[in-house]
């Protein structure tokens, strides 16, 4: 859930497009959403057990709806804010980088081209994603600052140096969401799954994973695990 103070210099998609909604937008949404839920009633029957049938599914629905209502998301971005993020991103300000993963995968983050959010991009807000124009870049990260004026080519050069090298989380997940996309774990039991993963590490960061054994089976079997392979 994002924060409204103290908020970190950069965010996912699914944050930035709540951090970075203006103040009204934002409140006009949590007032919506911390309204309770009418309860709903039904006309009385001439019938008692009737009126006892219907007493019971009114109260059953709104018991649901009121628990429904509960555990919602307040800080959820609504399709505008989504919007409204897309085209400031679309414009260059903010900024976003990403790991490219399509047409040919990267394993440091890059400044993610302002094309790349125009024209309705297939984007998975949950997984922190966005493909268009035959391009696809996976743990996006967007700039939670609004540039007065537009993005001069000090900026771009001040955030290249700012992107620095992806985590070995990171660099595991980039691999194991590839190889799953290439169908590439069809089959195999975990223990091949591990060493598959740790080859393709090794292949695309070999400063960083010098030996067989890294990265470690623990870590790779963690992600594989949180990635639900």
């Amino acid at each position: 859930m994002p924060r409204e103070t103290k908020p970190e210099k950069r965010a996912t998609l699914h944050d930035a497009a709540w951090l970075l909604a203006p103040r009204a937008m934002r409140r006009a949404a949590l007032s919506e959403r911390s309204q309770p839920p009418e309860p709903i009633s039904f006309s009385k029957f001439e019938s008692e057990r009737a009126n006892e049938i219907t007493a019971k599914i009114a109260k059953l629905w709104n018991a649901g709806q009121n628990f429904l209502h509960g555990h919602i998301n307040h800080y959820e971005p609504t399709p505008e804010m989504k919007k409204l993020l897309l085209r400031r991103l679309s414009e260059g300000n903010p900024v976003a980088v990403g790991i490219r993963m399509k047409p040919r995968s990267e394993t440091k983050p890059s400044i993610i081209p302002t094309f790349i959010f125009k024209n309705a991009p297939e984007i998975d807000w949950k997984k922190n994603s966005i493909d268009n124009f035959g391009q696809r870049f996976e743990g996006v990260e967007v700039e939670l600052a609004i540039r007065r004026g537009k993005t001069t080519s000090a900026d771009q050069d001040k955030l290249k140096k700012s992107v620095g090298r992806p985590s070995v989380n990171e660099t595991i997940i980039a691999v194991v969401r590839e190889l799953r996309d290439k169908n590439a774990f069809a089959g195999k039991i975990e223990k091949e799954r591990v060493t598959i993963v740790q080859d393709h590490c090794r292949e695309r960061d070999s400063k960083r994973f010098p030996k067989p054994s890294l990265p470690s089976k623990t870590k790779v079997r963690e992600i594989l695990k949180r990635e639900k392979i």
